[in-house]
């Protein structure tokens, strides 16, 4: 007996909906005018959804666009930066092995120097002994060794740290 109840048909309040009544015309006009409304409405929201999304996507590839152009004006500041460096550290190089050359010939001076007044004093020495043994007459003397002359040293590394601090701090 529930099931029978359950099973019938409820009636409807606003009267039954039949094919050639009025009423029913008239709401099946009105249904078929909001259906074509909202279907209008949401064809012009997916246009200009559509119309939105392109604008957008147009504008992310603009600023993709803009940020490998100033990645790639960064690199090309930081590669200038570098052949600066590079063409700083040759010019230091050279002046290093300028240095290093004078420094060499400065030694070899200094040890050419060393040499003679040990042979001067060793030629003093012996006179002063043939002087002495009586080997040679009292007035033929020669004068003492001379002392080796200091060298000046180069400037050569002031110059070179100058120029990586002056350029250093205009990187900086």
């Amino acid at each position: 007996m529930k099931k029978n109840r359950l099973l019938r048909k409820r009636p409807r309040r606003y009267g039954s909906l039949q094919p050639n009544n009025p009423i029913t015309n008239k709401l099946q006009a009105i249904a078929e005018s909001v259906q074509t409304a909202a279907a209008t409405a949401l064809a012009a929201a997916a246009v200009k959804s559509k119309h939105l999304s392109n604008v957008e996507e147009r504008r992310v590839k603009g600023l993709v666009a803009q940020l490998v152009e100033t990645q790639m004006k960064k690199l090309d500041v930081k590669l200038k930066h570098f052949e600066e460096l590079e063409a700083i550290m040759d010019k230091e190089r050279e002046q290093l092995e300028a240095a290093r050359q004078q420094l060499i010939q400065e030694r070899q001076a200094f040890h050419l120097d060393q040499l003679r007044y040990l042979e001067q004093r060793a030629k003093h020495d012996a006179h002063s002994k043939l002087v002495s043994g009586g080997a040679l007459p009292p007035g033929f003397e020669i004068g003492g060794p001379s002392q080796p002359q200091p060298q000046p040293q180069p400037q050569v590394q002031q110059q070179v740290s100058d120029e990586s601090s002056r350029v250093i701090r205009r990187k900086s």
